[in-house]
């Protein structure tokens, strides 16, 4: 038995998402890399309906025993359609792009776009980026659809991510709206660090959420990840959040960098 969960994606012209990636959010130095032959080009550019994302979930594969990390396999549709355009006006699309991870492996991937596409990788972050020029058609819509066949293992004690000393500098030191030398952590922690690393991490995230209100009221510059600004205004989006969070955790030498992706159901099934 299968459920379905259901995602809308409809963008507007000139949006660039890079939703799978990793790092703060430089999205300059990209170099071309072959596509793999096993992705598909579709060159139907009349979609009148919504385009969905819908993630499927296969619970062949699944490990049982407890000292064993569970592994899933499924099928993740990532879909959707740029809007608003007058018909046949030419656009560039950027996307993001699964990739392989330490508890992540994409099996296969089927692209689905108007015309010809590449996939580039980003040189600071090493995220990959799919780029591709169509024009409108009589609605006004350029869709595009990626299909992956995904496993994923879960993140258990143990099995973490083990980063080289490029990354660990990486994601260690400043940027530009996220400083490692504000004392900012003073100003939401009033309280001795904690010793271990685990720990030290749920104080600080701990710490964030008490200091922090998710508001989005209007005429304030919340929304542009400046760890500074959501520490002095206490408020903010997920990007004010996870900015001071990441400050904080570099203040203390603790390497930590922003992901973000789509959470699966727990239910086994599709969904």
């Amino acid at each position: 038995m299968f459920r379905t969960f259901k995602l809308a994606i409809a963008l507007s012209l000139l949006v660039i998402l890079f939703l799978t990636g990793c790092g703060d959010s430089q999205t300059d130095n990209v170099e071309p890399q072959t596509v793999s032959q096993a992705e598909t080009t579709a060159q139907d550019t009349d979609e009148n309906e919504e385009r969905n994302s819908t993630v499927s979930i296969a619970s062949d594969g699944d490990a049982t025993s407890e000292d064993e990390a569970v592994i899933r396999r499924f099928q993740f549709t990532y879909a959707g359609k740029i809007t608003d355009l007058k018909p046949d006006t030419a656009a560039s699309i950027w996307l993001p792009v699964a990739q392989d991870t330490h508890n992540q492996k994409i099996l296969n991937r089927e692209v689905n776009v108007p015309g010809r596409h590449e996939v580039n990788k980003e040189n600071n972050f090493g995220n990959l980026i799919l780029h591709f020029n169509a024009n409108a058609d009589v609605n006004g819509e350029i869709p595009f659809e990626v299909i992956y066949s995904v496993e994923r293992s879960e993140h258990r004690i143990g099995n973490e991510e083990l980063l080289d000393e490029h990354a660990n500098e990486q994601f260690t030191k400043a940027s530009s709206f996220v400083p490692i030398d504000a004392g900012l952590l003073a100003k939401i922690l009033d309280a001795n660090i904690v010793d271990d690393e685990l720990g030290r991490g749920r104080q600080l995230y701990d710490a964030v959420n008490d200091h922090m209100k998710y508001d989005k009221p209007a005429g304030e510059a919340w929304g542009r990840g400046d760890a500074n600004w959501a520490c002095d205004n206490g408020f903010g989006n997920c990007t004010d959040f996870h900015s001071l969070f990441i400050a904080s955790c570099r203040e203390l030498n603790i390497p930590a960098r922003f992901e973000i992706g789509f959470p699966l159901p727990p239910e086994r099934g599709d969904g």
